[in-house]
């Protein structure tokens, strides 16, 4: 990495660290928070959802250009919201709501698993979720924070000079390409990776 990129990277984590953080917690908290409301809510009359799922993945197996084509449509509905909201100040909530919800549905679905298959359950959930997620989680959480940071700065970006709204335009652009590229690699996951990883597991479920 050149010495000037990596400079302005380390730069900017520092200036935004606050920020990171605070969607850090709140990515947490939502975690924690599904897993709790699935924990005290009764679930068990839900649970043919999930062996209907496993008998027809058995029998039939799956689409993967459907399932790439959801994913792809999720994931980019939850960035288009991101980056939404840093359009202007009162739009600052879509983005704590889209990190909050994707982080309570994870929490949700892990817990859920569990009640549902013990650590057979837990391990199908959390193949189902942890490779694609680990892309996916860390660019939504620098995203979010971004995006909260040119929410903040709308009103002032008049304001600086011309090389400096370049340069923002510039930086904004950037990584929403790299939002775009993982948007891709983590529909791909999905379709073509995680299916065959779970196969087995849902084989023994049989």
């Amino acid at each position: 990495m050149p010495k000037n990129l990596k400079e302005k990277l380390s730069e900017n984590f520092y200036e935004n660290r606050i920020k990171l953080m605070g969607i850090s917690a709140l990515f947490v908290v939502g975690v924690i928070a599904g897993a709790v409301i699935e924990t005290g809510t009764n679930t068990s009359d839900g649970f043919e959802c999930v062996d209907d799922f496993i008998y027809s993945y058995n029998m039939r197996g799956i689409s993967v250009t459907e399932v790439f084509l959801r994913s792809l449509l999720s994931y980019g509905r939850i960035f288009f919201l991101i980056w939404l909201s840093g359009r202007a100040l009162w739009l600052i909530p879509l983005n704590f709501i889209e990190v909050a919800s994707r982080s309570l549905s994870m929490g949700y679905t892990v817990a859920y698993m569990v009640e549902w298959g013990g650590i057979g359950g837990f391990a199908l959930g959390f193949l189902m979720l942890f490779f694609q997620n680990i892309i996916f989680i860390p660019m939504l959480v620098i995203y979010s924070a971004y995006r909260l940071n040119s929410s903040l700065s709308s009103r002032h970006i008049r304001s600086v000079s011309k090389q400096r709204q370049r340069q923002a335009i510039i930086g904004s652009g950037g990584l929403t390409a790299a939002a775009v590229g993982v948007i891709i690699l983590c529909s791909c996951i999905e379709a073509y990776i995680i299916p065959a990883i779970i196969k087995p597991l849902c084989t023994g479920f049989q």
